[in-house]
């Protein structure tokens, strides 16, 4: 009878000890880009992401480190997953692609005197000067325009830079552009922002889950098509039902659907109003 008591306890032990190891890792750069994360983690990354893994029984932890060191980090299965990862094949070796219900919609930002922008044709017939991020990356890099080179900027710098007409354009998540905005009201008459710029790419918002990670797990996808290229749309795998991975992309579907997602929206743009 004690022998058995003792088995149990034991067994319960262990089970606790599994539900403590339930700490699934989000990679950020150094970087803030607020709301999303400010630079004490916190924001809406940590929020809804926090919330979606304490309801399947995990906990989210966040590093910050470079993005290449994510990415090194990643293939490892140390860092579980990255936010905004949009997709390509090649980092589908290595992640997989889950909605990541947060907007990180794109809107081009120019100087309310600059010319009206309708389209990249546009832009580069009117010969900008654009931002060159050293070691970074930028929505509009690649178009043959004039650079302005800098490390480690941020969206204050980046406005500072666009009002002193060092560059002539930048693009940068929207939630993030109104959230300075909203702590800048000053700066809301010089600047124009461009909504439809960016619309014509599609881009699904997604985030990258670590395939080598412990809590991620997949099986054979009966859609896929082997004739047709690897997309988002056309994967040789699925998400596993059991894993900790596709529990976190219900979890994500779930609060979406409750509303909860924009009430931690709401949260941040009441914060400054």
């Amino acid at each position: 009878m004690i022998k058995s008591i003792l088995l149990w306890l034991f067994s319960f032990i262990l089970l606790l000890g599994g539900t403590k190891q339930c700490t699934v890792t989000m990679g950020y750069k150094p970087k803030p880009k607020e709301p999303y994360i400010f630079a004490d983690n916190s924001g809406i990354y940590q929020d809804i992401y926090g919330e979606a893994l304490k309801r399947i029984g995990c906990k989210l932890k966040i590093v910050r480190l470079p993005k290449l060191r994510i990415i090194q980090e990643m293939k490892r299965g140390t860092i579980g997953f990255y936010p905004g990862f949009g997709f390509t094949q090649e980092r589908a070796n290595y992640a997989f692609f889950i909605p990541s219900h947060i907007d990180h919609s794109k809107v081009l930002v120019t100087r309310k005197s600059y010319p009206m922008v309708e389209s990249i044709e546009k832009l580069i017939s009117l010969k900008p000067t654009l931002l060159k991020e050293i070691g970074g990356y930028s929505v509009l890099e690649g178009l043959p325009t004039k650079r302005f080179e800098t490390t480690g900027i941020n969206i204050s710098k980046k406005m500072q830079l666009l009002l002193k007409q060092r560059i002539d354009a930048f693009g940068y998540p929207l939630k993030t552009v109104e959230y300075y905005l909203k702590k800048h009201p000053t700066k809301i008459p010089e600047v124009y922002i461009n909504r439809d710029f960016f619309k014509k790419m599609h881009r699904m918002h997604t985030l990258g889950f670590s395939r080598f990670s412990k809590y991620y797990d997949e099986k054979s996808s009966g859609y896929y098509d082997p004739a047709l290229p690897v997309s988002q749309s056309n994967m040789p795998t699925v998400l596993d039902e059991h894993s900790i991975a596709y529990k976190f992309a219900k979890m994500l579907e779930t609060m979406d659907q409750e509303g909860r997602i924009e009430q931690i929206y709401n949260h941040y743009r009441l914060e400054v109003e």
